[in-house]
């Protein structure tokens, strides 16, 4: 503390900020991180030209608070000269969480196929549209919802005669033996009635709606075509793209074989052993087999067993198995006959 025999009056500052207290303690709250200066300056009698103290302090204590704010970014793209559509790019960059976010995306308050935090969308009518994003996180739990106004204005009013296939590959809940893939058409205008048909590899569908939903079974290469007449177009217009189905997965067989194999006995003919085995059925998860030698239940579970028969004769070998991918259960049998025991 300064020592003067007059009243000592000193000045605090923040950064250069001036404080209101004059005193030799100063209390101030930081609301963020960082690093900032701390002076007190005085001047006294004893001191005329005055005299300044200063301390540079890192603050790193305070939580940074998560903010619960969200903004659209909006970008104009270019259609390579199709003025018959406008496609916009629309994304969320603000809002953050350590967790995954998912977005719902409305335009007129019609919810979008999409919990991206961007996606691109292309319109077909000039207007006003209004674009809402919302979206909750742990960080958020009541939510947070961000909206803009955009108008469209640069799609031509003349009727085109152009079409294009909109392919959208969707989830199919983890079911891997399928493959099922959305088709529209969102180009064509009409004044009148637009009646569509339908084409996979040239075989035609039966529906004549603007969009449908194909389940694919098998892997391959598919072309998908589209015509359709308006009066418009009255020689008809038609549209086809080539598609590639990869992701379905090969079927798993349910069959199943025994493999039977005579033993020999080291000389004993009183008795005669025989190996059996399954070796054909596959699973992901366990295979639990249930063996049967003429409707009898043998106490195995396992894929191979080795049995030794007492008496001459015709017999009959079952196994039954269930996996995962055979529900229903799998069953195999083979008839064998026993001639090599001595009476």
């Amino acid at each position: 503390e300064l020592i003067s025999e007059y009243d000592v009056k000193y000045f605090w500052s923040v950064d250069g900020i001036f404080q209101e207290d004059h005193d030799t303690t100063l209390e101030y709250t930081f609301t963020e991180n960082g690093e900032y200066e701390v002076c007190i300056s005085t001047e006294t009698p004893e001191c005329p030209y005055g005299v300044e103290y200063c301390e540079t302090i890192n603050i790193t204590s305070i939580t940074e608070e998560t903010s619960c704010e969200m903004s659209i970014i909006v970008d104009q793209m270019a259609n390579n000269g199709d003025t018959s559509i406008s496609q916009v790019y629309f994304a969320e960059r603000t809002l953050e969480s350590d967790e995954e976010i998912k977005y719902s995306w409305y335009i007129n308050d019609e919810l979008l196929d999409t919990n991206d935090s961007e996606f691109t969308h292309t319109f077909t009518s000039n207007g006003e549209y209004d674009i809402c994003v919302f979206a909750e996180t742990p960080e958020c739990p009541m939510g947070v919802e961000s909206c803009v106004e955009i108008t469209i204005d640069n799609i031509s009013e003349e009727t085109s005669c152009d079409m294009s296939i909109i392919v959208d590959q969707m989830a199919n809940n983890g079911d891997t033996s399928i493959s099922q893939v959305y088709f529209a058409e969102r180009t064509l205008e009409s004044d009148g009635e637009i009646k569509y048909s339908w084409y996979i590899n040239d075989e035609l569908l039966d529906t004549n709606d603007s969009e449908f939903t194909h389940t694919f079974t098998s892997n391959g290469e598919y072309g998908i075509c589209v015509f359709a007449e308006t009066p418009e177009c009255p020689m008809g217009v038609e549209s086809c793209v080539e598609i590639t189905i990869d992701n379905i997965s090969e079927e798993t067989s349910c069959d199943m074989s025994i493999i039977v194999d005579q033993m020999a006995n080291n000389g004993d003919t009183s008795i005669s052993q025989v190996y059996f085995a399954e070796r054909t059925l596959e699973s992901d998860g366990e295979i639990k087999y249930s063996w049967y030698i003429n409707d009898e239940l043998l106490d195995t579970n396992d894929s191979e067993f080795t049995h030794t028969f007492t008496s001459n004769g015709e017999y009959g070998i079952c196994v039954f198995a269930e996996t995962p991918e055979c529900p229903m259960g799998v069953e195999s049998c083979v008839e064998i006959t026993i001639d090599n025991i001595s009476e």
